[in-house]
């Protein structure tokens, strides 16, 4: 018999994936499945920092150009990074056993000395976004109890996904960086908003004191986390 966790992390993945057609308005939290804007292969563009292509299958042309102008930069106006981490994996399915998904940040570990940080999605799915967001190392789930207690409505899971779509009717206007502390990563709550329907790239400045450590992970795949260890 099927524990009620595990059961509700089980029911909350299938829910996600059956909203498609509401998710597909901009925002989610799981793949999507015609949401094309910016793919290329690999899925990162030669511009980074640009946002480029068609307006989305289902989408008004006006909220498809708000989300294009929300998160097109100028190449000229990035700064350039000194270290790169990629969003990796997907799902995989074996039959008669299981179903998983192994998205993930490589390198998972960074050093960094008030550096300017890239975040690439070079994912399988052409539609799921995600997030970097700065945590407490005991907000980083590592059972399924610590997962559900992250989608809680105080966990940090919750709370930032609120602060991103701040209306919650996955339209816009989303917030794609929210800031918690001062300018850049340095608290916990900062958080990134990219890839799926959004920039397949995005830039941050890692802004906390020398000698700490900056942990983070995505809070719609919070089995993906990230460590930064400042100098």
């Amino acid at each position: 018999m099927v524990g009620a966790t595990t059961n509700s992390v089980y029911l909350r993945w299938s829910v996600w994936r059956s909203l498609s057609p509401a998710l597909a308005r901009g925002w989610c939290r799981g793949p999507l499945k015609s949401l094309p804007i910016g793919q290329t292969s690999p899925k990162e563009d030669a511009n980074a920092s640009t946002t480029q292509g068609t307006a989305p299958h289902g989408l008004h042309p006006a909220t498809a150009a708000l989300i294009l102008t929300a998160v097109a930069t100028p190449a000229s106006a990035a700064p350039a990074p000194a270290a790169t981490v990629e969003v990796r994996g997907g799902d995989i399915l074996q039959p008669g056993q299981f179903i998983k998904n192994n998205f993930r940040f490589v390198p998972r570990r960074i050093v960094s000395s008030g550096d300017v940080v890239r975040w690439v999605d070079r994912d399988r799915s052409a539609d799921a976004p995600h997030t970097i967001t700065i945590a407490d190392r005991a907000d980083l789930p590592q059972n399924i109890p610590q997962l559900d207690a992250c989608y809680a409505p105080d966990g940090l899971c919750t709370e930032t996904i609120e602060a991103h779509d701040p209306l919650s009717d996955f339209q816009p206007p989303f917030d794609f960086r929210v800031v918690r502390g001062g300018p850049g990563l340095d608290t916990r709550g900062d958080s990134l908003l990219f890839a799926g329907p959004f920039a397949q790239s995005i830039r941050a400045r890692v802004t906390a004191p020398a000698g700490s450590t900056l942990f983070y992970l995505c809070v719609i795949h919070p089995w993906m986390q990230g460590r930064i260890t400042v100098q």
